[in-house]
């Protein structure tokens, strides 16, 4: 993590390189047999963290990064996409395409959203509520959608028609969105 931006740039690509040769040879049983790749996919997610590093190397030098960073993130989605012809994108194989594909876009995404909040003047109240308490919003999505998972009613989860997913759906956002507001407004902020 010492490293200047480029070395990372090269151990973050190697790093990724070897993962996806050995996955293709050797890893590809174990790989799929274990959650998020295991032991071995976690040389793809660290790939992908250091690659991450670099993007936001240039997105925070505002002299003369930020004006790459886009075309950065650009040629990383790019580059997935064109590697898709011949390796798979798999979250379960933590493959290299799944990796550049899934850092490209979101990095591209990020840049947008930023743009849109602090270079045009536009304010997404909701995006900015929800980024003070991520982790508590994660964490309480997941109990309040046990509200929604767990009644043995085919009708309410499994055989939902798309109609009420698509209300469930927007009464999570809500609730949790409305927590966020709250949180906000009492000036309370969780983390670790």
């Amino acid at each position: 993590m010492r490293l200047p931006t480029w070395g990372r740039a090269v151990v973050g690509v190697g790093l990724l390189a070897i993962y996806q040769v050995m996955l293709d040879n050797f890893w590809l049983a174990g790989v799929l047999g274990s959650p998020h790749g295991g032991f071995a996919g976690s040389l793809s997610w660290s790939a992908m963290l250091i690659l991450a590093t670099v993007l936001a190397d240039l997105f925070h030098d505002t002299r003369r990064g930020r004006k790459v960073f886009p075309w950065a993130s650009l040629l990383v989605l790019v580059l997935g996409v064109a590697l898709a012809w011949w390796v798979p994108v798999s979250k379960n194989r933590v493959s290299s395409t799944y990796v550049l594909i899934s850092l490209g876009a979101s990095t591209l995404l990020f840049w947008l959203f930023d743009g849109l909040c602090d270079g045009r003047g536009l304010i997404l109240e909701h995006l900015s509520v929800w980024g003070e308490n991520p982790l508590l919003l994660y964490v309480l999505h997941y109990v309040l959608l046990g509200f929604l998972v767990l009644p043995p009613i085919p009708f309410w989860h499994i055989e939902a028609p798309l109609w009420l997913v698509a209300i469930q759906a927007v009464g999570l956002l809500a609730v949790l969105s409305w927590i966020g507001f709250v949180f906000r407004r009492k000036k309370w902020i969780f983390s670790l």
